[in-house]
């Protein structure tokens, strides 16, 4: 399980690196899929996952009381997301990808940092 996030927050690192070097190739990627049925249950059950993932290893981890809290704010965002619904869910896709451009480096540099945390975390 640990290399399971180890494996996660290098997903973020590459991400993030893409999002600082060419945001369009993300946000491009989001804008078009915003209204689909598989995004939403992409969102939801990544969060639902990595939640769970993060509260079963966070005792193994350098910082178990961050990565507990930050499993739980996930778990909650994701059965959040789930039970949304699509209109709702649909209106939060259209409002990220008004604003996510805009801000590419701050969500991209948090990305990055965000997979540097959790891989360093489980090592």
């Amino acid at each position: 399980m640990e290399f399971a996030i180890i494996l996660f927050g290098l997903f973020l690192i590459t991400v993030g690196g893409l999002i600082l070097l060419k945001p369009s190739s993300i946000f491009g990627l989001l804008r078009a899929h915003a209204r689909s049925f598989w995004m939403h249950a992409v969102a939801a059950s990544v969060r639902i996952l990595l939640g769970l993932l993060l509260l079963q290893v966070a005792g193994q981890s350098q910082f178990p009381l961050a990565l507990q809290i930050i499993g739980w704010i996930s778990l909650i965002a994701g059965v959040t997301v789930a039970l949304m619904g699509r209109a709702r869910f649909i209106a939060l896709m259209g409002w990220a990808n008004d604003i996510l451009p805009r801000h590419a480096m701050l969500f991209g540099g948090i990305a990055v940092v965000f997979g540097i945390f959790l891989t360093y975390a489980m090592m």
